[in-house]
């Protein structure tokens, strides 16, 4: 079906992608910890294109990076729109982790680790995998399509539900918005 933004061809470029973050993040943060001494960046350059080189050889790893990378790239775009937002009201970006705390913010971001982490796994960790007979994690029996349903299915079921997740996530800024406005008024910096 041809639509106006097809980026079924972006498929191919995956390991080219996956080769240029994985090097930049690791020739970053061996720049910035200075591991090997100061003034070694040709020697950080080459543990980064091997490092970077061997995630997309291995296809296990290159498949779970494929899979987790555009997830971190929605949460960053998130977290500047968020970011943003707040700076369009005259907040300024420092204010923005002061309103929210460092302990929160850090499970938060916990959180869409885990749930990141789920959502590439599903296909192993799924309990409403459809398969031949299988027991997914004393959660969810299949044979042959039909499904046995029991409380803890339907719990992740109920708690994975778009809407909820939405709903919460809608919540917490609405929070945050009423806490930055109640300090504005109080006249708190």
């Amino acid at each position: 079906m041809a639509s106006v933004l097809d980026v079924s061809l972006l498929g191919f470029f995956q390991p080219i992608f996956i080769l240029l973050i994985v090097f930049a993040l690791v020739y970053g943060i061996l720049e910035k910890t200075e591991m090997f001494g100061k003034g070694k960046s040709i020697l950080h350059l080459i543990i980064a294109i091997c490092i970077a080189l061997s995630t997309v050889v291995v296809k296990a790893v290159s498949g779970v990076l494929g899979t987790i990378f555009p997830w971190f790239v929605l949460l960053f775009t998130v977290v500047l729109f968020v970011f943003m937002i707040y700076g369009f009201l005259g907040v300024d970006s420092k204010k923005v982790f002061g309103l929210i705390g460092y302990t929160p913010l850090l499970l938060i971001m916990l959180a869409i680790v885990g749930g990141v982490l789920l959502i590439t796994f599903q296909d192993k960790l799924s309990p409403y995998n459809p398969s031949e007979t299988t027991t997914v994690s004393n959660v969810t029996t299949v044979t042959n399509g039909t499904t046995v349903q029991t409380p803890t299915s339907e719990t992740l079921k109920t708690l994975t539900n778009p809407r909820l997740l939405g709903a919460l996530l809608l919540l917490g800024l609405t929070a945050l918005s009423a806490k930055l406005i109640v300090d504005k008024v109080r006249g708190e910096p």
